[in-house]
């Protein structure tokens, strides 16, 4: 797999999707408190090391050969 599917792949990983989810309601509530420092933080780092993690450890092999997509994602 080259590291241009790579780069594509890891964004489906379910990995990287818990994290993006989760930095998500985080930084949403240090938004709302108007907590500048914390949420820079935490709305760049993580999403940016469980990329670097995926991209460079995980077999994304099985996300690039799946085809257990929604009916809607196919009609796309």
């Amino acid at each position: 797999m080259t590291l241009k599917e790579k780069i594509l792949y890891h964004q489906i990983h379910p990995l990287k999707l818990s994290v993006d989810i989760s930095v998500g309601i985080v930084t949403t509530i240090l938004a709302w408190q108007h907590n500048a420092v914390w949420f820079w933080i935490l709305f760049l780092l993580p999403s940016v090391i469980a990329s670097l993690f995926i991209i460079k450890f995980a077999n994304l092999d099985k996300l690039k050969n799946s085809n257990d997509y929604p009916q809607s994602y196919k009609v796309l």
